[in-house]
């Protein structure tokens, strides 16, 4: 950061000048003393990544000795410049203990080194928060990457500097001398938005035309068809009786559309419909599939078929006739399989295999089938692979891959030629996850559906007797994913898991508390974090480490005051626990996948634990549940294919059971017990989600004799759980406000 440069950094209504240190908002001009502006500049060069302090203070300081109130007076002063509020930032976020956060996008005017241009132009970078490559993998490197050492802990930085500086030498001359060798081609595509749904109104589905010229896309308020150059936009209009459709794709003459709309009385099972964007009647093709692609010379269409736990590959021609599979998933495995990218030959399909593992990260990988001879060819497999691909051009088939932590919700294009197992290159910098893609015959614009979600959480006090919700308020106002799981005994404040430090860790937060403090950190992520049956201790799950050979998951428990942690047992597979309430001792926990989920019950201070009520519950899926505070009921969701969702209570002591029937509702995303243990909170969606789409959910409160009561309907925000405290006065919401789901227009840079 030297005084001789003149780039100009900007970002919502402020400029910053570097080489005068002044910055402007709002066209008001102040200067900034050296220090703080230092400070500013390190910040403006990382957007969106997290900082360390000791990063900050190096990059500015220059390994003087100082103190951290030298970095907070800095900070401080940048934010009385800005106007920003601590409490609720719009620029700097605190980031507890460890360091800050730029959250704005940033771009960058500097000078550009070539001696093609005159001395006085310029050239604007755009830096998106997401864009932080790493060099991990050669074989990965695109040409703009840069390397990125990891930093020592702060005790040993100092010792490390010669090591850490000659480590930095041998990645950089390994790093130009993979360039030189292989000098991958500049891939990159420039993104602009082409619609701005508000988030109360999100994007659900689009598509572009195979010539370019038309978006189709979908709300809540119907189908739309918007031209690409001019943005006229107008509504397509169907038959009353038919229902909300999403948009799947077109057929090659960019007049038809194939959509997909909730088949009637099934649950989670679409039917595929072609719709012309000139009007007239749906033509149905098909009642039970979805994400269905039409191949580029119009004959066929690939679409999926699902079931629990698997789905499968199925093929029909373009009226609908003859569907039959051609790829199905392992028996063995819960997989699913991506909708197709067709070869531009219409010969071959691409799709993403996606294996889930509820112990260990998932694997994906990227296949093609030959439609003539059946044969499977796998190119690339990485668990960080979308489920989405696009194949414009011959040699070039793109798909989507998510970001590194603490980015991993962004994910960005990359390319790759369809006959080698070369990763490619990415070739995009976009903000949010990709949804949705669709692409134009020519390959020159790609349509994305970009949509940027979070988990929040709302406490609500509850009147009229426990049945009504009375003002729900966003606890979490930062944007993390917060997930709330338990009350502290006093009712005063929650414990949730947050990824606000860069991991999955578990934080308590006071009701009346603006930020949260971190109770468990460290190496590993961490979930469910419940109270044993005293309240005294936090009893909660850690996964294993991407290095570890062991894949269990362990129970650990540690007091709730503070004090060092300790194994209470492991196993694999284990995805819930919970405790009862004294005088009841019962904990349980449950572990497996769909079909397969086993509970046990186990001791609280030992550990010790076996198999419960192994013949009542052999049969579930893979629930939602809950132990009552008394220990005397479990609540388990039932999900049947073609049925409504429903609740199974039954006695720990195995000698009771009841069915409470949800009418209309096809899935439950919570069930917690009200404190008296006589009544439900239920959470109940009418179907489950495609990604990134709205999923309405109404929160129910219901009682053991079936009768039950419509607490919350969506509006805005979602809740998927309902977590009573210990005095039953409020009520914590895990959930989200509407998602931001726009679509973006990606088009190569020549």
């Amino acid at each position: 950061m030297t005084d001789n440069k003149s780039r100009v950094f900007r970002f919502a209504d402020v400029e910053v000048i570097e080489r005068e240190f002044l910055l402007v908002k709002a066209g008001k001009t102040a200067s900034v003393e050296p220090k703080a502006f230092r400070v500013f500049l390190f910040l403006l060069g990382n957007p969106g990544r997290l900082v360390t302090k000791d990063e900050i203070i190096d990059a500015v300081w220059n390994d003087c000795s100082v103190s951290d109130n030298s970095l907070t007076k800095s900070i401080a002063t940048l934010r009385r410049l800005l106007g920003d509020d601590p409490r609720e930032p719009q620029y700097i976020a605190t980031v507890q203990t460890v360091g800050y956060r730029f959250l704005c996008d940033v771009t960058v005017t500097e000078p550009d080194p070539g001696p093609s241009l005159p001395s006085n132009s310029s050239v604007d970078i755009a830096i998106r928060p997401e864009w932080r490559p790493v060099l991990s993998d050669p074989a990965i490197l695109p040409d703009y990457t840069v390397a990125i050492l990891p930093r020592p802990p702060t005790a040993a930085r100092r010792k490390m500097m010669v090591i850490g500086a000659s480590a930095a030498i041998v990645v950089l001359v390994a790093a130009i001398g993979f360039i030189q060798i292989r000098k991958p081609r500049r891939a990159n595509v420039v993104e602009s938005r082409i619609t701005a749904n508000p988030q109360d109104r999100p994007v659900l589905s689009s598509a572009i035309s195979p010539d370019g010229k038309y978006l189709a896309f979908t709300d809540k308020t119907g189908m739309y068809l918007r031209q690409v150059e001019g943005g006229e936009t107008h509504k397509l209009s169907f038959p009353e009786d038919f229902p909300r459709a999403d948009i799947e794709g077109w057929f090659p003459d960019s007049v038809h559309l194939v959509v997909s709309s909730w088949t009637e009385g099934t649950r989670n099972t679409r039917s595929l419909w072609r719709v012309s964007t000139m009007g007239g009647t749906p033509i149905r093709l098909n009642g039970a599939g979805s994400f269905a692609r039409v191949s580029p010379d119009g004959s066929q269409i690939a679409f999926l078929q699902a079931g629990l736990g698997r789905s499968e590959l199925w093929l029909m021609s373009s009226d609908g006739e003859a569907p039959h599979k051609i790829v199905g998933a392992d028996e063995s495995d819960e997989q699913y399989l991506s909708p197709v990218a067709w070869s531009p030959d219409s010969r071959r399909v691409a799709y993403v295999r996606r294996t889930i593992h509820l112990w260990d990260r998932d694997t994906a990988t990227i296949e093609i089938f030959d439609l003539a001879s059946g044969r499977t060819d796998r190119l690339i497999s990485n668990p960080a692979l979308g489920q989405l691909l696009a194949w414009p051009q011959e040699n070039s088939l793109i798909y989507t891959r998510s970001e590194d932590a603490p980015n991993e919700k962004d994910s960005n294009l990359w390319r790759t030629q369809p006959d080698s197992r070369d990763s490619g290159v990415r070739i995009s910098n976009g903000r949010g996850f990709i949804g949705q893609i669709s692409a134009t015959k020519d390959g020159k614009i790609l349509a994305l559906k970009r949509v940027e979600y979070q988990a929040d959480i709302y406490i609500a006090e509850l009147g009229e007797g426990g049945k009504k919700l009375l003002s729900p308020n966003r606890l979490t106002n930062e944007k993390w994913d917060d997930e709330v799981h338990s009350w502290t005994p006093d009712s005063k404040a929650i414990l949730l898991v947050s990824d606000r430090d860069g991991r999955q860790h578990i934080f308590r937060q006071g009701i009346d508390q603006a930020q949260p403090e971190l109770l468990i950190g460290g190496d590993h992520d961490y979930s469910l974090p419940r109270l044993n049956p005293d309240g005294g201790e936090i009893l909660y799950l850690q996964m294993p480490g991407r290095d570890e050979a062991s894949h269990d998951i362990r129970v650990m428990r540690t007091p709730l005051e503070g004090g060092g942690p300790q194994q209470l047992l492991r196993g694999p597979a284990i995805w819930n626990l919970q405790c009862a309430r004294i005088p009841s001792t019962l904990c349980i926990y449950s572990s497996g996948p769909p079909y397969q989920v086993k509970f046990f019950s186990f001791k609280a201070k030992s550990g010790e634990s076996e198999r419960f009520l192994a013949s009542k519950l052999a049969d579930v899926d893979w629930p939602s549940w809950s132990l009552s505070a008394d220990g005397k009921y479990l609540a388990v969701s039932v999900t049947k294919l073609g049925n409504d969702t429903a609740i199974r209570i039954l006695s720990t002591s195995g000698d009771f059971e009841k069915i409470i029937p949800l009418p209309g509702w096809r899935e439950v995303s919570g069930v917690d017990w009200a404190v008296d243990s006589k009544s439900l909170w239920v959470s109940a969606c009418t179907h489950l989600s495609s990604w990134g789409a709205y999923s309405p959910c109404t929160l129910l409160k219901v009682d053991l004799d079936g009768r039950f009561t419509v607490v919350h309907e969506d509006g805005g925000e979602h809740y998927v759980a309902a977590l009573p405290s210990p005095d039953g006065k409020r009520l914590a919401l895990p959930g989200s406000s509407a998602d931001d789901s726009n679509i973006w227009l990606a088009r190569s840079i020549p």
